[in-house]
């Protein structure tokens, strides 16, 4: 692939359920970006939204106008990964070979340039399978979206939210003013090169949603792609905007219980039962001594009620071979 990025062919997958206007809004920036590459396309893929969302995505990109942005209606909503999938299936078809593909969330909005630069450092070292954005944040500032993989203790002390453990094993990445290597990125918007992803496939539709990118960016590192976080590019993202939940936690309400199932399906299907019970039982720990911590100090807790247990009963009280919990 080229860092020319006149001469580079990207492809975009959105995944859209019930953000129409979220997508419609954002999508004039990436077709701005795409304007400075040989061939583009984005393909928005409707997981079967609920009541007329998708006539109305469709509507607002009959005025758009612009036929580099097709919509592909799913005939059902198999999450974010099998809607993602369905818009990879459509990269395959097209008349050019795409050098890149970019997986961009339905709440996130291209910064100018972003593109270019992600495709620049990607093209920069043939090593590098993905490449992963810094996010803006609407309300004002930045934060580095690079994190280290999930063991035990960063389980632990990041569910302690406490930050003499949080700083000695901490979950996300400081913030970075170069370009370097990480374990994992946000999937917010995720650059691929396309030789990388036909090697490894597709993402795992066995999630619905969440822990579907870092299945998919450990799964690249075992075949010996780099993954890289580049705070040059950016993206401007609301946090739960398109799903209400933010940091692991709902912002209102019980966590849904997709996201049980996610984080079990990631950590047994790449580390194994025990290792996965393990990380449950530090989580749980984490959990109650940050509790007992906000409630020394005379804080309100951060955790939503029931979770605790919920968590507990899901993960410790499980035996081996019940599937997805």
């Amino acid at each position: 692939m080229t860092s020319d990025p006149s001469q580079a062919r990207v492809a975009v997958a959105i995944v859209n359920y019930g953000a129409a206007e979220l997508i419609a809004g954002a999508l004039p920036a990436l077709l701005k970006e795409f304007d400075a590459f040989g061939e583009a396309v984005v393909f928005i893929v409707d997981n079967l939204s609920p009541g007329d969302d998708a006539d109305q995505l469709e509507a607002r990109l009959a005025r758009i106008g612009d036929p580099r942005a097709q919509l592909i209606r799913s005939e059902r909503n198999g999450g974010y990964s099998a809607g993602n999938n369905i818009a990879i299936k459509a990269m395959e078809r097209l008349p050019w070979v795409p050098d890149v593909a970019l997986l961009l969330n339905p709440d996130a909005e291209m910064i100018p340039g972003a593109l270019v630069e992600m495709n620049r450092l990607l093209a920069s070292n043939p090593k590098i399978g993905a490449v992963g954005a810094r996010i803006r944040r609407p309300e004002g500032g930045g934060i580095s979206a690079a994190f280290r993989f999930a063991t035990p203790m960063i389980e632990f002390s990041n569910a302690t939210g406490i930050g003499l453990f949080a700083n000695r094993w901490p979950v996300m990445e400081p913030d970075m003013i170069e370009p370097q290597p990480v374990d994992w990125v946000t999937g917010a918007a995720l650059l691929i090169r396309w030789e990388a992803l036909e090697q490894i496939g597709g993402l795992d539709e066995g999630y619905f949603l969440y822990y579907d990118e870092i299945d998919f960016l450990l799964k690249m590192t075992r075949a010996g792609w780099e993954v890289w976080h580049d705070p040059q590019a950016e993206v401007l993202h609301s946090a739960a905007a398109s799903t209400g939940i933010s940091g692991g936690m709902p912002r209102a309400g019980r966590m849904p219980g997709y996201w049980f199932d996610s984080r079990n399906r990631y950590f047994e299907k790449n580390h194994g039962w025990f290792y996965a019970r393990r990380a449950a039982a530090a989580k749980v720990a984490g959990l109650v001594l940050g509790q007992l911590q906000r409630r020394l100090r005379g804080k309100e807790s951060q955790i939503a009620p029931g979770f605790i247990g919920e968590f507990a009963r899901r993960y410790l009280l499980r035996r081996p071979g019940k599937g997805a919990a």
